[in-house]
């Protein structure tokens, strides 16, 4: 008796490369026309390009590839004093954190929002605590339900406490009026 001939194993469907969920974001004109303009220091935000607060120009949801490539831009921005990055649950995490020290320690940030962000630890928040201190912040605000019954929140108080009696860079008068929502505001 004859065998049927056995069915030729189908050719395996090549699967997709899986997509970066960022990509869309990262690979948007607008997104790397907004990268441009913020690394060469020509974008058009709040208190003549001085006041970047990121959630006019980046959805809440962005993941942390869209957040590095934003801090990485800043490190080169040279206008930029006052940086709003706060409610960015999925995409800001402990290394965001180390990023944002080390744009700040370039000290031309002096006015920084970092609150609810919820995804960093305890353990990055004393880091950057301790790191404060090398920087230019003076006034700043940062979500306290890491920080109960720690001594970081003071720690970070007395640093830019510090830093806004030694005046370590001017304050351009646009950031004083455009800023608010800090523990202690810039006034004039």
């Amino acid at each position: 008796a004859m065998r049927p001939a056995a069915a030729a194993d189908p050719e395996p469907v090549p699967k997709r490369p899986k997509r970066c969920p960022e990509a869309r974001t990262l690979e948007s004109q607008a997104f790397k026309d907004f990268i441009e303009r913020l690394t060469n220091s020509t974008l058009d935000c709040d208190g003549g390009g001085k006041i970047l607060r990121l959630k006019r120009f980046i959805t809440s949801t962005a993941g942390p590839q869209v957040l590095n490539t934003v801090l990485e831009a800043l490190k080169v921005n040279t206008k930029v004093e006052a940086l709003y990055i706060q409610n960015f649950e999925e995409g800001f995490s402990d290394d965001q954190l180390v990023k944002l020290t080390e744009v700040l320690k370039l000290k031309r940030i002096w006015c920084l929002n970092v609150g609810e962000n919820f995804r960093t630890t305890l353990t990055a928040w004393r880091t950057f605590a301790e790191e404060l201190q090398h920087t230019a912040v003076s006034h700043m605000y940062a979500s306290e339900h890491h920080f109960i019954g720690t001594d970081v929140k003071n720690q970070m108080k007395d640093a830019i406490r510090i830093t806004r009696k030694a005046n370590v860079i001017p304050h351009s008068l646009e950031v004083i009026m455009g800023c608010g929502n800090m523990w202690f505001n810039p006034k004039m």
